[in-house]
């Protein structure tokens, strides 16, 4: 794998997509899923039409044509009636319906292009250098006289002048086509979904990462995009042909279940809890098994959970308001190389994040940007109570998973709760469990008994 920044594991399985990303170590930073019957909007085009004005709140209710409206924030100048384009930026939750924006973004693997805004932007991963200055260059030749509202990303740096040209004239002819869709019809409506998660991760990861895949069809189906619209990733996409999953061989399965417990034991002794409240999470830091004592062996433990705290904090996908609670130190000075630890960590982080400093009571204090859901959503049984109990989508991909890749004689068998059952049988996994069947080649055995990490599938 590569040395520079994170690479990215992605395993098909039936019912769900996996991607992972992982440092020069096999440290595992984050981890997305796409899974059947829980799609996100996020990245969608709509129609949208404004039925209520909130004055109060500077916000707008949206009917985009779905069962919850929309909701604009900083919405002035927005009527009731008024139609746009808007794109969803946030997914629906807690009884709220889907968040918008009204200045959507197209998106390409070398420009974005945001219609309405003034000038171009730069991504930081341009840097100032002679990249930068080579592409200021050419810019005013590929993007011709109307330049406002587009945005040059890092890849850019590492293409030519007629990728670069072909990528701004997608972006042109999709918001023509997304301008015209509104002009023959102006009912609320979806107009264009978001690209599917390999899709999104080719056009959106940083330059000079290397992708492995473990599933042959949708390998060549990247090998196939990325010749035709993205040539800088050409030597980075590699196949993992093994009989062993890419999450198994790779140890990132046995790290995801790990991210999943409460507590986390620290190398040195230390060890992390993690507790979830509407308002806010904490963290807090114990000496654990550490015997050493001092100021020294305190700071230690210290610096290595702070260094652990931020990789959970992705890997979880915690967002809001974060705070952790280091053990006490008598140097106070120490507490700044925590925070530049800290920073430091997050510099991988995907999202935005803001580490704020110490509380009055010692206490550190971080924010970070809401996007998509926890770890915890994504495995575990949802609200009302906090539980460890698992998610029976989750739990039911974990079984297909399994049982895809049975050998020898018997018959294929999984004990598994009935909740997990309902979701194979008849629920949002059906068509992965007849596609499961077809793979054996003989139907898949489901006996009610307890859910477990690994799930208990077997030939009997």
């Amino acid at each position: 794998m590569s040395k520079k920044g994170l690479d990215t594991l992605i395993e098909i399985s039936l019912g769900e997509t996996r991607a992972a990303r992982i440092d020069e170590d096999g440290v595992l930073y984050e981890l997305q899923v796409e899974r059947a019957g829980q799609e996100s909007l996020v990245g969608n085009f709509y129609l949208g039409k404004v039925t209520r004005v909130e004055k109060g709140m500077d916000a707008v209710f949206v009917d985009i044509g779905t069962e919850e409206p929309g909701l604009i924030n900083r919405a002035k100048g927005l009527e009731e009636g008024k139609t746009l384009i808007v794109q969803v930026i946030r997914d629906a939750r807690d009884g709220k319906g889907p968040a918008l924006t009204r200045h959507p973004v197209l998106m390409d693997r070398y420009f974005a292009f945001t219609p309405g805004r003034k000038g171009v932007n730069w991504a930081r991963a341009v840097g100032k250098g002679r990249d930068r200055a080579h592409l200021e260059a050419v810019l005013p030749q590929i993007l011709g006289e109307k330049t406002d509202g587009f945005s040059v990303r890092g890849p850019a740096v590492a293409v030519g002048e007629p990728i670069l040209e072909e990528s701004v004239d997608r972006l042109r002819q999709k918001w023509d086509v997304l301008r015209e869709m509104v002009r023959e019809d102006r009912k609320p409506r979806l107009l264009e979904k978001a690209p599917k998660m390999i899709e999104r991760l080719l056009r959106d990861l940083e330059g000079e990462t290397r992708i492995a895949m473990d599933d042959r069809s949708a390998y060549l189906e990247a090998e196939k995009t990325i010749k035709k619209l993205y040539p800088d990733l050409s030597q980075g996409l590699l196949y993992h042909d093994s009989e062993i999953s890419i999450f198994e061989d790779t140890g990132v399965e046995e790290q995801i279940e790990e991210a999943l417990e409460r507590e986390v034991h620290l190398k040195n002794g230390g060890s992390l809890a993690f507790d979830k409240t509407e308002a806010l999470i904490v963290i807090d830091v114990n000496m654990g098994s550490a015997t050493a004592k001092g100021d020294d062996a305190i700071f230690q433990v210290n610096k290595a959970a702070a260094e652990e705290a931020a990789r959970q904090i992705m890997l979880r996908n915690l967002s809001g308001l974060i705070v952790i609670d280091f053990i006490s130190m008598k140097n106070k000075g120490r507490l700044k190389r925590l925070i530049e630890a800290l920073r430091s960590k997050f510099l991988k982080d995907t999202r935005h994040t803001d580490v704020l400093g110490l509380t009055s009571a010692g206490l550190m204090e971080i924010t970070r940007q809401r996007e998509g859901v926890s770890l915890d959503d994504l495995m575990l049984k949802a609200k009302p109570v906090q539980s460890s109990t698992l998610n029976p989508v989750a739990q039911g991909c974990a079984v297909l998973r399994a049982a895809t890749r049975l050998k020898g004689a018997g018959r294929p068998t999984a004990y598994a709760s009935p909740e997990v059952i309902d979701a194979l049988k008849g629920g949002v996994l059906s068509d992965a469990m007849e596609e499961c069947t077809k793979r054996l080649g003989r139907p898949l055995h489901l006996y009610v008994g307890e859910d477990q990490i690994p799930p208990q599938v077997g030939m009997e």
